[in-house]
């Protein structure tokens, strides 16, 4: 994980995914199981609605930082450009495609509606300190995501999918870099820490949690960290958040996951065993 982000760098380097040397037309000749295009569907979702996701920022304190907005322009276009590649791919092995947006709009719950309400309202009554909330947030969100690509990348043995997915995780990086480094830095005042991190062991959840059904989201806790390794890849996430000012002995990823267990018994043994 990156210690310091240099904001001038990202903005100078910033891109949509480049795929233009990947061999589209060598995708069906690699097996895909059901459960990737599962997999790859929910992440397509959840890459291409951030930009439904910014509007709601752009409503908060968040808007009126430079730095922030700077960073969200250049974010939002690559993340679309993450699930616009994924589905692309799925559409080269033969999967039609989809109105993403439209789907998750149907599959939003009406809880996660008045969260976003709530967010918004909540936000104006804290100022500037909501920003602190946003970036710690954010950081654990892209660490979990790029955690998640990497789990796909062991456990598919598709070429192709392998290699996108290892260049998504190099913008995921630099996404999570930033965040984690603008909580750091905002972390150090006292009355966000106390706030972000009882907001954060209280109501963070996996990404999608809200827009995509509880089905869903329990069945990509068990694919992609219901095993050892994936178990192990959520007690370093846990390990990672916890350096965080305020954030010692942080548990929330184990715990979010161990919150499926009841659906799926196999995740707690495997988490309790790491």
């Amino acid at each position: 994980m990156e210690a310091t982000f240099d904001l001038d760098k990202y903005l100078n380097v910033s891109r949509r995914l480049d795929v233009a040397d990947i061999a589209w037309e060598d995708v069906p000749n690699h097996p895909l199981s059901d459960d990737e295009v599962r997999v790859l569907r929910y992440f397509i979702d959840i890459e291409t609605y951030t930009i439904v996701y910014l509007k709601e920022l752009l409503s908060t304190p968040a808007a009126y930082d430079t730095q922030i907005t700077a960073f969200l322009g250049c974010w939002n276009y690559e993340e679309y450009f993450h699930g616009h590649s994924l589905e692309r791919f799925l559409q080269a092995y033969g999967v039609p495609a989809q109105k993403n947006n439209d789907r998750v709009k149907q599959d939003e719950s009406w809880l996660n509606k008045v969260w976003l309400l709530a967010m918004t309202a909540f936000s104006r009554l804290l100022d500037w300190r909501f920003i602190c909330v946003h970036m710690s947030w954010g950081a654990l969100n892209e660490l979990s995501t790029l955690m998640a690509y990497q789990q796909i990348i062991v456990k598919s043995r598709h070429p192709i999918l392998q290699e996108l997915c290892r260049r998504i995780i190099k913008d995921e990086r630099r996404h999570f870099s930033f965040y984690y480094n603008q909580a750091r830095m905002r972390l150090e005042d006292p009355f966000c820490r106390r706030l972000t991190r009882r907001l954060m062991d209280r109501f963070w959840s996996i990404v999608g949690s809200g827009q995509k059904p509880d089905s869903e989201v329990a069945f990509i806790a068990r694919y992609l960290f219901g095993d050892e390794a994936g178990a192990k890849a959520a007690l370093e996430m846990d390990r990672v958040m916890a350096a965080l000012p305020g954030f010692e002995g942080f548990t929330a990823v184990t715990r979010t996951l161990a919150h499926y267990a009841g659906i799926y018994p196999n995740l707690s043994g495997k988490l309790n065993s790491a």
